[in-house]
């Protein structure tokens, strides 16, 4: 074969090859573009939807939890389940862009009670409440400013338990727990119910309160780690009716009630 045509074979296999690399390089750049664009748009909808439930319109979000008075030692215990929840709703914000300490705090209720005294002293804030009015008493003191609620959270006067009650159904949740030892026998699994609340709060209109409360720790903390899925915060944000978010999850569990195997919308 003569040189000119080898030479010329090769340029032309030299193009092809050039062609290809140039052909795959555009390729894996545009699909990365499409990646970051798709991440981008993503993040934005997550962002939307945290800022949607939590408000995030203040310049600081106060969490509060439940802490017990141990007598004895004459100090406070924080419960496992609500500081773990309380670390789930701190990771939510800071996806949102917040940093604590700085645009929100995570304060058990002794703290915030002697840092703000009353709880309309901190009208001004959006806010987290984790637990139920057993042992978080501003959750109790907040809902009976509420208006007429579809899932009644109260302190029964006669046990001093939590009673989570469906007003629309006409019936009081009970978690395995608390059932009779013959019903408690022939359940599957246990668990527990969580109530996920979004409103503007009582104390502010231009303020939202959100509350995280279990019958029991179990409930707290499978309500926060509900919202840990963005598509659960998104489908929750969807079914606001009149300004209000307002769900229960039930938390199944089998031997450790801190390890939920299941969270289901009731």
């Amino acid at each position: 074969m003569p040189i000119n045509t080898l030479k010329d074979l090769a340029e032309d296999i030299g193009k092809l090859i050039g062609a290809h690399v140039l052909a795959g390089t555009l390729g894996a750049g545009g699909g990365y573009c499409l990646r970051l664009l798709q991440d981008s748009r993503k993040a934005r909808r997550v962002n939307a939807s945290i800022k949607d439930f939590f408000g995030l319109k203040s310049a600081q979000v106060l969490i509060v939890h439940s802490a017990v008075l141990d007598a004895s030692r004459q100090a406070y215990n924080l419960p496992s389940c609500d500081t773990r929840a309380a670390r789930v709703i701190a990771h939510l914000l800071e996806t949102a862009g917040r940093i604590e300490g700085k645009s929100f705090l995570i304060l058990p209720e002794g703290d915030f009670t002697s840092r703000f005294g009353q709880l309309v002293d901190a009208a001004d804030y959006d806010l987290v409440f984790l637990c139920g009015p057993k042992r978080n008493h501003l959750v109790s003191e907040v809902l009976l400013m509420a208006p007429h609620l579809r899932y009644q959270l109260s302190c029964s006067p006669e046990t001093g338990d939590n009673v989570l009650f469906d007003r629309e159904r006409n019936s009081q949740l009970v978690s395995s727990r608390d059932l009779s030892s013959e019903a408690a026998t022939t359940a599957h699994v246990a668990y527990d119910f969580g109530l996920l609340l979004s409103m503007p709060s009582p104390l502010n209109m231009d303020r939202q309160l959100v509350i995280l409360a279990g019958i029991h720790g179990t409930g707290t903390l499978g309500a926060a780690e509900y919202l840990s899925d963005p598509d659960n915060v998104r489908s929750l944000c969807r079914r606001r009716q009149h300004g209000i978010v307002q769900e229960v999850v039930r938390a199944e569990y089998k031997a450790d009630p801190e390890l939920i195997a299941k969270l289901v919308i009731v």
